[in-house]
């Protein structure tokens, strides 16, 4: 499990996040929400050890992330973020390829050349863009940028050490894909989850985070302000004081998940 314990970052005098508690629990789906500036961001990139605390601490298996050497968290955990910008004209399968794990700077990968080359057209094929393959990663549109670095992601989790468990931490993974592809990324995630992987994705759009997430993180103002199942938690009131919009509650034919229709 990765789990935050009354963390507070500051930029100056202004906190980004103050007296925060957070988990991640192997196998779960955890949707972030709230509105911009809310400290998504900042939390994850706590939880992935990118930022360092000003109070507070993370724990991996109950031992501080940032005594963890970085060749040995890559191993338990990869990181999507919102944007990555790549100046060399590397290939969707070479940006791919990046997420191949070695144990040091001094060691190579236990993973052959074929291997590895499997493994990523694998998570090519996965995220449905194995046809841009060969084609330059600064060409490609922002979706399919983004489903490349996922797949970039899950070769890292791949190659990494499954004897233990791993976790995935997504930026608004879905902010420039179309519906379909919106879809079918949250619901890969969903079937990973079931593989024993822990799942943390920062997302705005409340009817995906409602049906693929087992539990909702509702943010405001760099603190917590509610978690919980969706059936609980997304209510007129909640929206109102997260959000400042008015809404209905309705519920998903199928599902039963609430679906929020606001003005």
């Amino acid at each position: 499990m990765i789990e935050a314990h009354k963390l507070a970052v500051k930029r100056g005098q202004q906190y980004l996040l103050q007296n925060v508690d957070f988990s991640l629990a192997p196998g779960e789906v955890v949707m972030l929400l709230g509105p911009n500036g809310a400290g998504k961001t900042t939390l994850l990139r706590s939880m992935t050890g990118q930022t360092e605390p000003d109070e507070g601490e993370v724990l991996l298996d109950k031992q501080p992330i940032q005594l963890i050497p970085l060749s040995q968290l890559s191993l338990r955990r990869a990181v999507v973020s919102q944007s990555v910008h790549l100046s060399f004209p590397f290939t969707a399968l070479e940006v791919v390829l990046m997420g191949v794990q070695v144990q040091n700077r001094t060691e190579k990968t236990s993973v052959s050349l074929q291997d590895q080359r499997s493994l990523a057209t694998r998570a090519l094929v996965d995220m449905q863009v194995e046809h841009l393959a060969d084609r330059m990663f600064p060409e490609l549109s922002g979706g399919e940028q983004q489903r490349v670095h996922i797949a970039r992601a899950l070769v890292q989790l791949w190659t990494g050490n499954q004897d233990h468990s791993q976790f995935l931490f997504l930026d608004e993974p879905t902010s420039a894909l179309d519906l379909k592809y919106q879809v079918h990324v949250l619901h890969y995630l969903r079937e990973l989850a079931l593989q024993d992987v822990g799942i943390c994705c920062v997302i705005h759009d409340l009817q995906l985070a409602a049906l693929y997430g087992d539990r909702l993180v509702v943010m405001k103002s760099g603190n917590i302000e509610a978690e919980g199942r969706s059936e609980e938690l997304i209510n007129p009131t909640l929206l109102k004081n997260i959000y400042e919009v008015n809404s209905h509650i309705l519920r998903h034919p199928e599902t039963d998940k609430p679906l929020a229709i606001v003005g």
